[in-house]
């Protein structure tokens, strides 16, 4: 089972970009990534991103030093797949020689957005009814510039019936957390540094759980498990759970305090707390 507690809405315990580029309005315009976990049981993610551009060199970059590692871990051996395109076109592209995780591309002329479709091979946090989506699995972004300077809009698409738990905020696609099959969820644009710390969590057997209700903003526990029965939640659970967010409230009650998010991974083991703040563009 994965659990993600959220302040307002979501995430679990499972799973998180200068370019050489004349980037014009690149730094206001947000990168659009799409994830598709629609082949999650078979251990595959997928990806789709436009990057605003100028013609030109471009060197793009897939997380390298990810939080809470004390090495470079990112996941650049699990990518596959790579396509970019502009205007039509397959281009050719090709990793930096000593930067495993840069990817260099010419944009051709008359190009304002360029492409890229990957492929990601997941081996952990995930099985047969449930994944979790650690953003460094499907993103990349101008390299040598500040992560937090980066706006980028995600979307998801997760396999039919399947819920959604995230931090992030929902602006299109219908039902949620429970999206309608084969539709794309789009939440609000973040920066790389915040989406990179807004995981999501998704399985058939979802369920959202409201704790301590009268404390603002809304706090929520969402479970993901393989089984129905490992995603109802013992009500001396929540009552302990529901106690952090109002012990929370009663500490940093007056600051900037938006929200607690807690993670739940396997068999109602939980993985980790979170503290997150507004200006992390948390939903409050």
């Amino acid at each position: 089972m994965l659990m993600l507690k959220r302040c307002a809405r979501y995430f679990p315990a499972l799973f998180w970009f200068t370019l050489a580029i004349p980037v014009a309005g690149a730094q206001k315009t947000p990168i659009e990534v799409t994830a598709d976990l629609s082949d999650a049981p078979r251990k595959l993610f997928h990806a789709e991103i436009d990057f605003p551009v100028s013609p030109g060199p471009v060197t793009l970059i897939s997380p390298e030093w990810i939080p809470g590692h004390h090495m470079p871990s990112g996941p650049a051996s699990s990518i596959v797949g790579v396509v970019f395109t502009a205007n039509g076109k397959t281009l050719e592209w090709r990793r930096d020689d000593v930067n495993l995780f840069e990817y260099r591309v010419t944009v051709p002329d008359g190009a304002k957005t360029l492409h890229m479709h990957l492929d990601s091979i997941v081996t952990r946090r995930v099985s047969q009814r449930m994944a979790a989506l650690e953003w460094e699995a499907l993103m990349f972004y101008p390299a040598h510039v500040p992560v937090k300077d980066i706006p980028i809009q995600p979307s998801v698409k997760v396999p039919a019936g399947w819920g959604i738990g995230t931090a992030l905020k929902p602006v299109s696609g219908g039902d949620y957390p429970v999206p309608a099959a084969g539709s794309t969820t789009k939440f609000a644009a973040t920066t790389v540094e915040q989406l990179e710390d807004s995981p999501i969590l998704t399985g058939l057997y979802f369920h959202e759980y409201p704790l301590a209700p009268t404390i603002k903003p809304l706090h929520f526990l969402d479970v993901a498990a393989d089984a129905p029965e490992e995603a109802n939640l013992r009500p001396a659970v929540l009552a302990e759970v529901a106690n952090l967010v109002r012990e929370a409230d009663a500490l940093w009650r007056g600051q900037a305090l938006a929200g607690i998010r807690g993670d739940w991974v396997g068999r109602k083991i939980l993985a980790g707390w979170q503290f997150t703040w507004p200006a992390m563009s948390h939903p409050g």
